[in-house]
């Protein structure tokens, strides 16, 4: 029975700890940021190592692709404070892969060869410095180096990557990189290790030494939080399309065109040689790799026309006409025959299931008659493309397109085949329990889709990634959201994949009617899903959430049977925790805090608070100002981020207006702030401009934020942290007296 409840409370343990094998590293920002804002790492802070012998430093360095420059200090060595051994990036496009091994003011430079598959892959990179034979090895991928060196028998060296501020040595020329797996060797044994897989943590794994980091972006954080690139304002009756090839987004404008490199952030505007192009709201842009054109199209017209970059002009101008009957219609270029179908729409109270076929070759519009079809009138699809056809997902209309019909929403996948000429449901995604529409464009990688989803009649909204199987099975949702402002036909959203640069890009488009907001938004890819999780906004909790509690309750469970089988079980644990290992809480070598219930709060067993008197006011928590709090707490500890105004709209005033919501939200913030100004050490905050609660390390206790904390301790071992988990959850089950429903 003992090695049963170990083995599931390991497997438990090793699915939160688990990290993706793409999710790593280290992320150091480079020149496309000013210079106090770019990346370094100091492994030993003020200190220095003392290095007798021989000495080895490995680890695994990455270069971003597409970018402007690549110069910069990968690392800098400094012995005794006199003498430098610094490896520097020259250069790393495609053709001309170089570095320089700089030692002292000798250089070396080092070649990398360019017949690579993936220049870009992760390179191993090895220093030795051997003092008794005065010699340096360098290596980097198959280029090595030897250097005769003459050593002192002494050394104390100073180790950083990236910008630093070490004295006569400073600087913040810092290249494009990525760094994981820093390991050091004495005498050719491992004496430390920085894995920097964990986000955050930056203590080595045998000795706890820790690092010291300018800047830090962690690549974990990157595949499961979006990073807002940029913001632009273009002119009314704006439109968006991507090269994935060149990876270069154009927003395409009445006057002019903008491009946007996604590597470097760096803005182009072309201004149309012959003048205004006459664009109508509800036009929509395509890129056409096959002879690398952007096109633009209005339904309404059957007129599509194309840009020539070199002329700067058009082939063909609109001329003035009626708003679009064809909001949010979806649109592809078919490889197989060669032609651009656009499908679906809405305007003048009609949805539409309307499927035309645009010639490249004279731009002339046809009608094309479906021999089998699942599609009905609809818009506010997600389409994404394969070689041989397209998938639609979803959107909201009815059989009849009639607007006055009772129109409702779809989660059907289906498959369109221009060659069969029929389009078939391949599954219904498990989603009918709310109501949700979706973003223009889905990406197919493999058997594999995504598309951004958001609610439809909510103005203050978020968008947010789903992803699942081309055979509608292994639906997922990412944590993270994007704040989004919809009013139907002034807001566009659409998601395009940079493969080079491996990145999901999420664009917003806001029209206001004199300017258009453009908003874009970079996620690295595969997105990380921490589990699956339902979009329902109706219900309180999520379906992520409601698979925590369930885990909890498995662990409350084998617990009990741990405590039976053991005799007793020590109250303090043998290794204290340092409390940096999960600031800002503080983790006291006492773990029974039972008999101190001054300013704590408790999730596990029944929802109990009490203040700094001890003082309980459980009762005072209304069940609006019960679930407010929870789900600032929930969303507190679980992303370390908080939760948007809009999410609590969503999860507590889904039935009202945004600006009913708003207010009904300022009134119970502000009556929670009262009631909990009683508890010392606790505040709710709105610095990041997410609701979120701050901990005071002294004071205030939440038992949910201490069991968090402690699951991500990796510096407790499996024994201790089981422990400490057994005292917080002999309460009870999580939130055992709350109705989830």
């Amino acid at each position: 029975m003992k090695s049963i409840v170990i083995s599931l409370l390991c497997i438990w343990m090793l699915g939160i700890g688990t990290i993706s094998s793409y999710a790593q590293g280290l992320y150091f920002v480079s020149h496309e940021e000013v210079q106090n804002k770019r990346t370094g790492l100091e492994l030993f802070g003020e200190n220095v190592l003392s290095i007798q012998d021989q000495f080895d430093m490995k680890f695994a360095l990455k270069y971003r692709p597409g970018q402007e420059t690549y110069f910069g200090y990968v690392f800098r060595i400094i012995l005794n404070d006199q003498y430098n051994i610094d490896l520097i990036s020259r250069d790393y496009s495609t053709q001309n892969r170089k570095l320089s091994l700089v030692v002292g003011d000798q250089e070396y430079t080092i070649a990398l060869k360019n017949n690579a598959l993936d220049p870009y892959q992760w390179l191993n990179v090895h220093i030795m410095l051997d003092l008794k034979s005065g010699n340096l090895h360098f290596s980097i991928g198959e280029q090595q180096v030897d250097i005769p060196l003459s050593f002192p028998k002494q050394i104390a060296a100073r180790i950083s990557f990236g910008a630093n501020n070490m004295t006569r040595y400073s600087t913040t020329d810092v290249p494009p990189i990525y760094v994981k797996d820093i390991q050091l060797y004495q005498g050719g044994k491992e004496r430390y290790k920085w894995t920097l897989l964990e986000e955050g943590n930056l203590l080595d794994t045998l000795r706890n030494e820790k690092a010291i980091a300018i800047n830090p972006v962690w690549v974990q954080s990157l595949h499961r939080k979006w990073l807002a690139s940029n913001t632009l304002y273009a002119s009314p009756a704006e439109s968006v399309c991507f090269d994935q090839e060149r990876e270069i987004l154009y927003i395409v404008g009445n006057e002019y065109i903008t491009k946007y490199a996604i590597a470097t952030g760096k803005q182009e505007r072309i201004i149309y040689a012959d003048g205004p192009l006459g664009l109508l709201p509800g036009n929509q842009s395509l890129y056409v790799g096959k002879g690398n054109q952007v096109f633009n199209y209005f339904p309404d017209q059957q007129l599509l026309t194309s840009f020539d970059e070199k002329t700067r002009t058009w082939s063909k101008r609109y001329t003035s006409g009626q708003t679009t009957a064809y909001w949010h219609s979806n649109k592809f270029f078919s490889k197989s025959d060669s032609a651009i179908y656009v499908l679906g729409g809405y305007g003048y109270f009609t949805y539409k299931n309307q499927l035309s076929k645009i010639s490249m070759k004279d731009g002339q519009w046809q009608e094309v008659i479906l021999k089998e079809s699942a599609y009905t009138p609809r818009y506010l699809s997600s389409l994404g493309v394969t070689d041989k056809g397209a998938y639609i997902l979803g959107g909201y209309g009815n059989k009849s397109g009639k607007q006055e019909l009772n129109p409702h929403y779809y989660y059907d996948l289906l498959y369109f085949d221009p060659v069969k000429a029929t389009i078939r449901k391949v599954a219904n995604l498990p989603m009918t329990d709310e109501e949700y529409i979706f973003g223009n464009s889905m990406v197919i990688v493999g058997q594999q889709f995504y598309t951004l989803m958001h609610t439809k009649n909510v103005f203050d909204t978020s968008i947010r990634l789903l992803g699942g199987g081309l055979d509608g099975t292994d639906i997922k949702v990412l944590e993270d959201s994007i704040p989004y402002k919809f009013s139907d036909i002034k807001s566009y959203s659409d998601l395009f994949f940079a493969s080079r640069s491996q990145k999901l890009l999420a664009v917003t488009l806001f029209d206001n009617g004199e300017q258009t907001e453009v908003k874009i938004y970079s996620l690295n890819f595969p997105p990380q899903f921490l589990d699956r999780v339902s979009i329902s906004g109706s219900s309180f909790m999520s379906k992520g959430v409601i698979f925590l509690l369930l885990l909890l309750s498995g662990v409350i469970i084998s617990m009990a049977f741990l405590w039976r089988i053991r005799k007793k079980i020590p109250s303090r644990l043998d290794t204290p925790v340092k409390k940096e290992m999960i600031s800002p809480l503080k983790i006291e070598p006492e773990l029974h805090v039972e008999p101190q219930v001054v300013n704590h709060i408790y999730l596990f067993g029944p929802f109990r608070v009490f203040d700094h008197m001890g003082l309980e006011v459980t009762r005072q928590f209304t069940p609006v100002l019960r679930q407010l709090f929870l789900s600032i707490c929930l969303y507190t500890f679980s992303s370390k981020k908080g939760i948007s105004s809009e999410r609590l709209y969503e999860l507590l005033w889904s039935d009202k207006s945004t600006k009913s919501a708003r207010n009904n939200l300022l009134v119970n913030m502000g009556k929670l702030k009262t009631l909990l100004s009683d508890v010392v050490g606790l505040e709710i905050s709105k610095e990041t401009g997410y609701w979120a609660i701050k901990l005071g390390e002294d004071n205030a206790y939440i038992d949910y934020a201490y069991f968090k904390a402690v699951s991500k301790n990796t510096r407790l071992d499996f024994r201790e942290k089981m422990m400490v988990i057994a005292d917080i959850v002999q309460k009870g089950s999580f939130l055992e007296d709350m109705n989830y429903e």
